[in-house]
């Protein structure tokens, strides 16, 4: 398989894009870069540009931000089928959370141009976007209500939402 055929496929496998025409999948795919991350290695770091949208393909990688000197907040673990780095498409320049691979990782790295430009061809789409990105700030805001509940309930919530995230990617909700 041809390094572009792979990035064809990936792309037409992801739940975000799974909507989309053979040829948008192709265009994506021309300007798509397939990273693959070690455990524990730098996705991004704070501060850094924000210039892609990351699809994840494999693997789990951790979204942070620094809290205090040695202190982080997690944010979320994105899994296959998750997507991350979303702001990048609404005017972020630079990261405000780092990313970090917690096991071996398969990305996709989608440039914000050519997903402006999808996004202004394809409604469909656009809207797709909006509706994850707006429930993955759901729950988000349900992590840091979280934060306040003592240990077994934060443990609950977080089952509730690996629940969740499972079967928002086998598609079961």
């Amino acid at each position: 398989m041809t390094a572009l055929a792979r990035r064809i496929w990936l792309l037409r496998k992801a739940p975000l894009l799974t909507d989309l025409e053979l040829e948008s999948v192709i265009a994506l795919a021309e300007v798509t870069e397939l990273q693959a991350v070690e455990r524990h290695k730098v996705v991004y770091l704070e501060g850094d540009p924000s210039r892609h949208l990351v699809l994840v393909h494999g693997g789990r990688v951790k979204t942070f931000r620094s809290a205090r000197p040695g202190r982080t907040i997690a944010l979320a673990v994105h899994r296959a089928g998750g997507f991350f780095g979303e702001l990048c498409l609404v005017g972020e320049q630079s990261r405000a959370e780092a990313a970090v691979a917690v096991a071996p990782s398969h990305l996709s790295l989608l440039p914000r141009e050519a997903l402006q430009a999808l996004a202004e061809r394809s409604p469909q789409i656009a809207a797709r976007l909006l509706a994850l990105s707006a429930r993955q700030r759901q729950i988000l805001e349900r992590r840091l209500v979280g934060t306040l509940r003592t240990a077994p309930g934060r443990v609950a919530e977080l089952l509730l939402e690996n629940a969740e995230s499972v079967a928002d990617v086998d598609g079961t909700t």
